[in-house]
């Protein structure tokens, strides 16, 4: 990974629903209603334990990257990744392609890999700046390179979602890196911090059990 580093209105709408068929019933049918309402409210809630399907492993700059069949990333440009779900599973897909191929990209290609990875704004353009400061030529040395082993989601919304990426390297270290990530213009962008940096890492004595899901790479 890079270095350093309410209610959504799905949920208002379901419970505005849930508020109406309430108070509109009454009796046995009514009961039933409210049983029902509350069955639809509890599906509609995605699971963000669950791992992305179809996962396959791609290298980019010597760091092997996670891709599901169907939450994406469906589209790969000179670097650049699109196309991820509309899911939890895709936001946190997002979160780790994105952050490290920012992190990443070399010289030619980080400017595309930007753009397409990050949502706008000064914090994207503040990076930009940073970014042109340094020169990236060559992937990362297999004795660097650290290994994604999965994720952990804090929040979810359609519109947003914080991700923690853990990953561990070769000298048996390991790192939580916190990733925001938005829906902007179709897509899982990085929401990315004040600074230099794509995300903000932390080193870490052990990958917690709870909420996380593997992803262990080849």
């Amino acid at each position: 990974m890079a270095a350093r580093s309410t209610r959504p209105r799905l949920a208002l709408a379901l419970a505005i629903t849930a508020t109406a068929v309430i108070a509109a019933g009454c009796g046995d049918a009514g009961d039933t209603q409210n049983t029902d309402a509350a069955t639809q409210v509890e599906a509609a809630a995605p699971d963000i334990t669950a791992a992305p399907a179809g996962l396959r492993w791609e290298p980019y700059q010597g760091i092997a990257l996670p891709f599901s069949n169907t939450d994406g990333p469906a589209s790969t440009t000179g670097g650049a990744v699109g196309g991820f779900g509309h899911t939890p599973q895709g936001a946190a897909l997002a979160a780790i392609q994105q952050s490290t191929r920012i992190g990443v990209a070399p010289d030619a290609q980080w400017a595309a890999v930007l753009a397409a990875g990050a949502a706008p704004g000064a914090e994207r353009d503040s990076f930009a700046v940073n970014r042109m400061q340094v020169s990236i030529t060559a992937p990362v040395v297999a004795a660097e390179a650290p290994t994604i082993r999965g994720y952990r989601i804090g929040d979810y919304t359609p519109e947003r979602a914080m991700v923690t990426v853990f990953t561990s390297f070769p000298d048996t270290s390991r790192a939580a890196t916190d990733v925001a990530v938005v829906w902007s213009d179709g897509d899982w962008r990085l929401m990315l911090p004040a600074g230099d940096s794509a995300a903000a890492v932390r080193s870490v004595d052990t990958i917690p059990s709870d909420r996380f899901v593997a992803l262990e790479a080849p």
